[in-house]
């Protein structure tokens, strides 16, 4: 299996997600042990913190605070999921 395309699966899935949520919001919250939840829209995500760090490297979110806990997505995010949805 590719990992990359496990990445990016990932990353659409959590982006379209995402883009159902009224206010484009993902929260990231980190654990002991560093396990980090991943949450949109009501659905939660585990492992998903690739996928995240995916999407912040295209563009297609950016942080809403300073701790990296709170992402919105970004105008090219939404095209991007707006794509997504009719494929």
């Amino acid at each position: 299996m590719d990992y990359r395309r496990t990445v990016e699966d990932r990353a659409d899935l959590l982006l379209t997600t995402a883009f159902n949520d009224n206010e484009y919001i993902i929260l990231a919250s980190r654990f002991s042990g560093q396990q980090v939840l991943i949450e949109t829209n009501g659905i939660k995500f585990f492992e998903c913190e690739s996928a995240l760090e995916y999407l912040y490297k295209q563009r297609w979110i950016d942080k809403k605070d300073t701790k990296g806990e709170v992402f919105i997505l970004t105008d090219l995010g939404i095209k991007k999921a707006r794509t997504l949805k009719f494929i």
